[in-house]
């Protein structure tokens, strides 16, 4: 079962007071967790429905990232542009992003020939899913060509 995280009470300005003064990133109230990422309860059953069919065919899915921080999109970006191998595309910028919201969640299949397999059922529930970032699960809306 996921459980609600709502974090310290906003400020203001959109940041949260960290001890010291300084202001955390912003993040969203009402995020869930979900097998150790934070996402939008939107994504959950979607999450939920693919980790369930991953385990029909004898798969399973690894999430490594859901809902990220302005901060850590911009890490993502330097690692991309220093030619970091495990960031192969450009990420979008963050204002583009579903990460931003909770709404787009990262995950390694295992084992990697269920890949293709587990992207065809997401598209068949109504995930953005696309071959040339298999990782890359999102609520509708971006327009996978």
């Amino acid at each position: 079962m996921a459980d609600i995280w709502d974090g310290p009470p906003d400020v203001a300005d959109g940041s949260r007071p960290f001890p010291g003064g300084a202001p955390l990133p912003y993040v969203p109230q009402g995020l869930v967790r979900y097998r150790g990422i934070r996402i939008s309860p939107r994504l959950q059953g979607y999450l939920q429905r693919l980790d369930d069919y991953a385990a029909h065919i004898r798969a399973r899915i690894h999430w490594t990232s859901g809902y990220r921080t302005e901060l850590e999109q911009e890490e993502l970006q330097l690692r991309y542009e220093s030619g970091d191998p495990s960031v192969p595309f450009e990420p979008l910028p963050y204002e583009l992003s579903k990460h931003r919201t909770g709404d787009a969640a990262d995950g390694e299949t295992f084992p990697r020939e269920a890949t293709k397999t587990i992207g065809a059922y997401a598209i068949h529930i109504g995930l953005g899913w696309d071959s040339r970032e298999p990782w890359h699960f999102e609520l509708p809306g971006r327009g996978y060509p």
